[in-house]
């Protein structure tokens, strides 16, 4: 069945591939008329065509009224819209047909692609040993065997040299004209370890306690500035001002957190009990130094602050 799915896959892909060409010319022109067209014009087009409509005669059981013939065709126009240009920052339709069709075309290609490789590793090559044979018994001498199978199949025990980094940066600089280093060769033992002298254990007190002391600071001027934007035992997103992103990340992460809770209460780094809840489906604005991130409005009630 391979050879009749290769024909198959040609008339697949072609059909696809002009399809999705043809696509993209007249989607382009068909968004651009979507955008230019303003509501007014709409209305005045929904207007007259549901005006001839109800020209047309129907059967009493069936009769509508104008109103009713203007809203379905707006339905519909929303529909076409969204169909082509998207709705509230979501991909339009449009967008997925040419995506999925690309797949399908990936796809395909690579089912080709595996029955290609299948056939090529199962495809004997004796025909082609026999060829070289014929080559090399035709040589008229040993040297010259030799430097045909360095063209055919390489060159054999190659030796690989090692050096440093470069010493320079200068691209056009020949290996010439560079100093020459030492590279030390180690034994290819499996039990083989350099010899290191006995050392003195460094215990980087000082350090350890400068970077506890600074993580401690950080930690009390966060739980500072948190406790300033408490109003009232909670913080409500939406009222808050301008904050630091650590702020910020710090209150996302009690909300991520709150969502694995049932009842939406979690216990906070620094001690405190919050309970976290979305007051509606609304969205706000939680403004930082940073930047602005659109999000769910929710509210954080704190419900005690102990200390670890």
């Amino acid at each position: 069945m391979s050879e009749a799915f290769l024909v198959y896959k040609e008339k697949f892909t072609t059909y696809l591939r002009d399809f999705i060409v043809t696509l993209q010319k007249t989607s382009l022109k068909i968004e651009k008329l979507l955008e230019e067209i303003t509501e007014d014009d709409v209305h005045k087009l929904v207007a007259v065509v549901a005006g001839y409509q109800m020209t047309i005669p129907r059967l009493e059981e069936m009769e509508v009224t104008k109103e009713q013939l203007e809203e379905d065709l707006l339905e519909k126009w929303k529909g076409l819209k969204e169909w082509f240009l998207g709705r509230e920052g979501r991909e339009s339709e449009l967008y997925f047909l040419q995506h999925q069709t690309n797949e399908a075309i990936r796809r395909m290609t690579r089912v080709v692609q595996r029955l290609g490789e299948r056939h090529h590793n199962f495809r004997s090559r004796k025909k082609d040993f026999l060829h070289l044979a014929k080559w090399f018994s035709e040589l008229p001498s040993l040297e010259n065997a030799h430097r045909f199978s360095s063209v055919v199949f390489g060159c054999f025990h190659t030796k690989h040299l090692i050096t440093e980094n470069d010493a320079t940066e200068n691209f056009y600089r020949d290996i010439w004209e560079e100093a020459a280093t030492e590279w030390t060769v180690k034994p290819r033992v499996r039990h083989y370890r350099e010899k290191k002298k006995p050392e003195a254990i460094e215990t980087h007190e000082k350090e350890k306690q400068e970077m506890k002391e600074k993580f401690l600071l950080e930690k009390k001027q966060e739980k500072e500035e948190l406790e300033n934007l408490i109003q009232g035992n909670k913080i409500v997103l939406r009222e808050l001002p301008v904050i630091e992103p650590h702020i910020r990340k710090t209150l996302l992460s009690w909300i991520a957190k709150s969502m694995t809770k049932q009842d939406g209460v979690v216990k906070t780094e620094n001690g405190w009990k919050v309970k976290i809840l979305q007051k509606d489906a609304s969205l706000i604005e939680l403004k930082a130094a940073d930047g602005t991130l659109t999000m769910p409005n929710y509210e954080l009630y704190v419900l005690g602050k102990g200390e670890l």
